[in-house]
C-alpha cells in the first residue's frame, strides 16, 4: 500500500513492535524506503514471550530521499509513547512529532502538563529552514465531545495558536481520537494520489 500509493512518510501508531529490528517494520518497509520507530519499552522479563502483546509502538516509514532524524525533546515524557524527528528536503524542514497516549490510562493534569511543555519547546524553535512543525498520532481524548478533556485541549492548543485538523470520527464507536495539529499559519491540504 506504501508503494502503491507513493506515500512520502506513513506515521503508524500502535505498531505491536518490541525493537527497532522486529520483523514487523522491516515486512512493512517497501524498498526505497527506511523506518525510524520508538518502541514500547518493556520490562526484560516480558520481552520475547509469545503471549506478549505490546500494543504500543510508533514507527514512520519514509521514502529513502527524505533526511529523518531523531529530535531530542527537552524532557521525556511519562503519560504518552512519542516519536519526535527532524525531516528534512533540499529546501524545506518540518518538526514532526507523532504521540500516541494509551486509551487504556486516564486522562491526566500530568498530560497536559507534559504536552503544555513539549509546545513551549515548539514555539522557541528558531532554526534555519524551519518552515513548521506537526503534532500527529492518537491521543484517546474524544475531540468531539464537550467534556472537561476535549475542552481542556482545545483550549491549550488556542493558547499556542494551533489547530487540530481531523474533523471526521477516527474511532468505530464514531468519536475522533486522532489528530492532526499545526499552527495556524499552516496549510495542510489531504491529497490522494492515483
Amino acid at each position: 500500500m506504501i508503494a502503491d500509493a507513493r506515500l512520502d512518510m506513513l506515521l503508524i501508531t500502535e505498531t505491536w513492535h518490541e525493537n527497532t529490528e522486529s520483523v514487523s517494520l522491516k515486512r512493512i518497509t517497501p524498498n526505497g524506503y527506511r523506518c525510524i520507530d520508538a518502541a514500547r519499552p518493556l520490562a526484560s522479563e516480558h520481552v520475547h514471550k509469545a503471549e506478549l502483546r505490546n500494543y504500543g509502538g510508533i514507527a514512520l516509514v519514509y521514502r529513502d530521499n527524505v533526511s529523518v532524524t531523531h529530535y531530542a525533546l527537552g524532557a521525556e515524557p511519562a503519560t504518552c509513547e512519542h516519536l519526535c524527528v527532524d525531516v528534512t528536503t533540499e529546501h524545506d524542514s518540518l518538526l514532526l512529532l507523532c504521540v500516541y497516549r494509551p486509551g487504556s490510562q486516564a486522562v491526566t493534569a500530568q498530560f497536559f502538563d507534559e504536552l503544555t511543555s513539549v509546545l513551549e519547546q515548539f514555539s522557541v524553535q528558531r532554526r534555519p529552514f524551519l518552515i513548521f512543525f506537526l503534532i500527529c498520532g492518537d491521543l484517546n481524548i474524544h475531540i468531539d465531545d464537550n467534556d472537561m478533556y476535549a475542552t481542556r485541549l482545545n483550549e491549550l492548543l488556542q493558547t499556542f495558536d494551533l489547530v487540530q485538523h481531523v474533523r471526521e470520527p477516527t474511532h468505530a464507536a464514531g468519536h475522533i481520537l486522532d489528530v492532526v495539529i499545526s499552527r495556524s499559519d499552516t496549510v495542510v491540504q489531504q491529497r490522494l494520489r492515483v
